[in-house]
């Protein structure tokens, strides 16, 4: 993404879009379960105590988003590789895109916006689900 498209909209929507499509989400469509990701990465900036360099949190959030993502998964299909490149594409796009080009690396005023984050990408991604899937 170029610096002058990184919008906060643009971003949100897509990581909405990889959310969906990439199944990066709990196993239901409440707002718990399609806020998943962004919760999990949320409450670790929240922990953190700018000891862990920026790779090594990344690497946790990955690891964390798969274990969830393969203990919810079903016995016939777990995730592998492809769910792990998703995810890493998911956490990357947050951090580069989100924090880096449009907080310009500003960990508080991200935090601080946290609420209208979340409230923006919920809305984001129950765009990306199908009328039918809405339905059930």
């Amino acid at each position: 993404m170029s610096e002058e498209k990184a919008t906060s909209s643009i971003v949100l929507k897509s990581l909405a879009k990889l959310g969906w499509e990439g199944h990066i989400r709990g196993d239901s469509l409440q707002r718990n379960s399609l806020l998943r990701p962004l919760n999990t990465i949320f409450n670790q900036l929240q922990r953190q105590q700018n000891i862990l360099d920026l790779e090594t949190q990344r690497a946790s959030l990955a690891q964390k988003l798969f274990d969830y993502l393969e203990r919810i998964a079903d016995e016939d299909y777990k995730p592998g590789a492809g769910k792990r490149e998703k995810i890493e594409k998911f956490i990357n796009l947050f951090f580069d895109d989100l924090l880096g080009k449009v907080y310009h690396h500003n960990q508080q005023k991200l935090l601080a916006d946290e609420k209208d984050i979340k409230a923006a990408y919920l809305f984001y991604i129950r765009a990306e689900i199908p009328q039918k899937e809405k339905g059930k």
